[in-house]
């Protein structure tokens, strides 16, 4: 499956400084009801004042709310704004674009 969006209107300077996060599920479109607390592994991969691109192997869909927990002071609210599947054939791997909020 191909990107979901474009990235090609970016105009801010990405760091390429890889980490990883834990990605806190706030409001999952899919599952409504779903009321356990979620967190996601997953490893930045790019970043911006505005976002990041995250690698992970959860395809959380395009409009879920998260906040990205870099250690357990430091947080950030974004929204999944889209998803690429980097071995298509495969699809195990994902990578999330995240606009912060």
């Amino acid at each position: 499956m191909a990107s979901q969006n474009s990235q090609s209107n970016r105009h801010e300077e990405r760091n390429p400084l890889r980490f990883f996060v834990k990605l806190r599920i706030l409001e999952d479109k899919k599952n409504q009801e779903n009321k356990k607390e979620e967190l996601v592994d997953a490893l930045v991969s790019d970043s911006s004042e505005n976002g990041a691109g995250v690698f992970t192997y959860s395809p959380l869909p395009i409009g879920t709310k998260v906040e990205v927990m870099m250690d357990d002071k430091s947080s950030i609210v974004g929204e999944v704004v889209n998803r690429d599947y980097l071995f298509p054939d495969d699809g195990d791997i994902i990578r999330l674009g995240i606009h912060y909020l």
